[in-house]
């Protein structure tokens, strides 16, 4: 009997303690959680409340700003004009006309624009000419009842405005060296590029997922001699034996963008022939001098800042058509996804290989 009552009351007092220690976690459990949410809520708050300016401060840095967000379009100095803020207008901040070309939608300036404007503890309200579709942005203190208008942009749409941008086709050259992961990544990526599709045994798998995700593909054939017996194509081959080659490829890949010869032992006669042939089966065939090859010693988003760079330079040289052979692992691809609208911005063209030959035979 005194047995089971100190059996009956050491359990009482484990389970009291148990019950306590549940108890004693519950409740911080709840302060913890409670303070979480306030850091959440505090950190929201801040990130919504826009910073406070003197009215003097903003007299100055909204007018630069504006002409900064334009900057990013590819909007130039030349192109903004700050009108008189005299009279009638006298009472006015800014009063700016832009020039604004065609093939770019006054929607993203406006977003933009109104961005900014949020930031400052401005609003803005816009007005669209039903003709000619530009606007009128009137701004004003976000908390002035009366909205008095304290700053005018007037975008206006011009076919005389031409942004200095190019089309731009990339090509990735390393496909079948990615592992599974990084290649089902970047092969179904909603972004226009192409590939080189790799034409070997080894590679069917590859082959097959390219096709399957509907990517746009070229063949990329290296030129050999007697001691590269690897090769597809080697100037030791029988006429014959090269010609019944290029009626194959061409049978086998009738959905390739493009067949591009690379003349590695500067045999310009036999990569003549072969262009020569290929030309009798498709019109797609191209010497490899068509192409930009892209290499860098430079790592991540240094890698990209290269390509970009490139690209500028090259389009400041006048090259408005530029077709680049690149190798990006999938790091090297995410870091390309989040920096390209910037030059997108700029009025620069991102397509496929098929796309900007088809923009290029339109400009013939």
């Amino acid at each position: 009997m005194i047995w089971k009552i100190y059996k009956f009351i050491t359990d009482l007092k484990f389970k009291l303690i148990i019950l306590s220690l549940l108890i004693i976690a519950l409740i911080s459990l709840l302060i913890y959680s409670g303070k979480e949410s306030q850091q959440n809520l505090n950190a929201t708050t801040e990130e919504i409340v826009p910073k406070q300016y003197t009215a003097e401060e903003l007299k100055s840095k909204i007018p630069n700003e504006i002409d900064t967000i334009l900057f990013t379009f590819g909007i130039w100095k030349d192109l903004i004009k700050d009108e008189g803020i005299k009279g009638k207008n006298e009472n006015l901040w800014f009063n700016k006309e832009i020039l604004i070309p065609y093939d770019l939608p006054l929607s993203s300036v406006n977003y933009e624009l109104k961005s900014f404007f949020k930031s400052v503890n401005f609003a803005s309200t816009v007005k669209e000419d039903p003709r000619t579709k530009n606007l009128l942005i009137e701004s004003y203190y976000a908390d002035d009842s009366s909205k008095k208008v304290l700053g005018v942009i007037n975008l206006k749409y011009s076919d005389k405005v031409v942004r200095n941008a190019s089309d731009i086709s990339i090509i990735l050259k390393n496909i079948d060296k990615l592992d599974k992961k990084e290649f089902d990544y970047i092969i179904t990526s909603p972004e226009k590029f192409s590939v080189i599709l790799p034409v070997t045994f080894e590679t069917a798998e590859i082959q097959s997922g390219v096709l399957e995700a509907g990517r746009d593909f070229i063949l990329m054939y290296e030129l050999g001699n007697i001691d590269t017996p690897e090769k597809e194509f080697r100037n030791d081959m029988p006429e014959k034996q090269w010609k019944g080659k290029i009626r194959s490829v061409t049978n086998e890949y009738p959905d390739a963008s493009g067949i591009f010869i690379k003349n590695s032992i500067k045999d310009y006669a036999f990569e003549s022939d072969l262009v020569n042939q290929f030309s009798k089966y498709t019109k797609n065939v191209y010497k490899d001098s068509e192409l930009i090859e892209f290499t860098s010693q430079e790592k991540k988003e240094k890698k990209i800042y290269d390509l970009f760079s490139q690209i500028l330079t090259n389009t400041n040289k006048g090259m408005k058509s530029q077709i680049y052979l690149v190798e990006f692992n999938e790091e090297d691809f995410r870091n390309y996804i989040k920096e390209v609208n910037n030059l997108r911005k700029r009025g620069f063209r991102f397509m496929s290989f098929k796309e900007i030959t088809k923009v290029r035979d339109t400009k013939k």
